[in-house]
């Protein structure tokens, strides 16, 4: 995209980043919150499909345990152009 606005030098890189949460309840307040579409689907979901998918989310996130929470890894990109 940077390439196509017209910049002549473009540089990305992508930066390590770990997102924390206490738990399933507070991944999923932020969710809804921040993630657009999904949060969208999310709101349209009954509790018991709500639930249905923090069980889901509890095994998912169960490697990522530490000290009581979760820590999610993630990857940023970040571009430079001029």
């Amino acid at each position: 995209m940077l390439d196509d606005a017209g910049f002549a030098e473009v540089r990305t890189e992508e930066i390590a980043v770990r997102f924390a949460f206490s738990d399933v309840d507070d991944y999923m307040g932020f969710a809804i919150d921040t993630a657009g579409p999904f949060a969208m689907v999310i709101r349209g979901l009954s509790v018991d499909e709500r639930r249905e998918i923090a069980g889901q989310l509890g095994e998912a996130f169960a490697p990522f345990a530490a000290d009581g929470r979760y820590e999610i890894p993630g990857v940023a990109l970040a571009a430079v152009a001029s």
